[in-house]
């Protein structure tokens, strides 16, 4: 597991499928607990995504005493931090039979009470995933979901707090109520690969002019192209041979080690080539200093700002 991620459910389940029990105990006494009477949760070995199965849950029978949604939820008893995490991220889909999800989603995290079946405090995002067969890969930043705190609750309470103190986590995707009075039930809503992460670095790779070819990690790319990677990972890059004169740093070596820079920032480096824009000029020595510090260093710089064309994520361990 990467020191970057905190696994939740994990992709490879115990070889007796009974050991999960019919709650689907996950590993370390997690449950994942189905939300109403007219749904169910079950571990699926046939929708499966990147391991032995994946999680579900099925609308069974329309009930109108019921709101109608399939609502799934994981009980994490010891808790969790998250706050040096705040990326959640998770794959899921809304299978229909064969129609009657509207696409509306819910997805919330927070501290639970289970003895009284509701939230001291959590972070909620209510987002749009279209029906279908496939999977969507999403991933939230927790500090762009909205704060909810429960009004008997006497204290303040943060993003952060709501992080620190984490020990449930829920799904919720609306089914169309024409649809299902209409007897069309067993829509199948699948989770897999939950897990939080830091925010990704970013890396562009220019040329001067653009179009040039290289590789990154032996994968072939064209300029210009960004990468986003787990902060402080190196990776190799080679520039095509072709007229290539120097990089941004003023190395004539095509071939380049380069280190991706701290969590959410953005470094951009640039070939150049012949026939294209020349790298800056060297500055000649000043003929007086005008900028020193306390320590005695001449201060000197260069600011850049990149606009992403496309992004490219790098393959790591979810």
């Amino acid at each position: 597991m990467s020191k970057r991620e905190i696994i939740l459910v994990a992709s490879t389940i115990p070889e007796d499928i009974e050991e999960w029990s019919e709650s689907l105990t996950p590993p370390n006494d997690a449950e994942w607990i189905a939300g109403l009477i007219n749904n169910s949760v079950y571990l699926d070995t046939i929708r499966q995504f990147s391991g032995n199965a994946c999680i579900g849950g099925i609308y069974d029978y329309y009930q109108p005493a019921n709101p109608v949604y399939i609502n799934l939820h994981l009980h994490l008893p010891w808790g969790i931090d998250v706050s040096q995490h705040p990326i959640f991220n998770f794959l899921q889909k809304l299978e229909l039979q064969p129609a009657g999800f509207t696409g509306e989603c819910l997805v919330k995290l927070g501290h639970y009470l289970t003895d009284e079946y509701r939230y001291l405090f959590n972070l909620s995002k209510w987002y749009y995933l279209a029906p279908g067969p496939g999977w969507s890969s999403l991933n939230f930043n927790l500090y762009d979901m909205e704060l909810y705190v429960a009004g008997d609750y006497p204290y303040p309470v943060t993003h952060e707090d709501v992080m620190r103190n984490t020990n449930h986590i829920e799904f919720l995707a609306v089914i169309d109520e024409f649809t299902v009075q209409q007897g069309i039930v067993g829509q199948r809503m699948c989770l897999d690969r939950l897990y939080f992460s830091q925010p990704a670095s970013y890396l562009q790779v220019r040329s001067e002019p653009p179009g040039k070819s290289f590789t990154f990690d032996g994968y072939q790319f064209t300029t210009p192209k960004m990468f986003s990677g787990t902060p402080g990972s190196e990776h190799e890059i080679v520039m095509s041979d072709t007229t290539f004169k120097q990089w941004e740093n003023g190395s004539r070596d095509r071939v380049r080690i380069v280190e991706m820079p701290p969590s959410g920032e953005t470094e951009v480096i640039t070939a150049y080539y012949e026939g294209g824009e020349q790298p800056p000029q060297e500055p000649g020595p000043p003929s007086i200093i005008s900028a020193i510090t306390p320590q005695g260093a001449v201060l000197a710089g260069l600011s850049a700002f990149a606009i992403i064309e496309s992004v490219m994520v790098l393959g790591g361990k979810r």
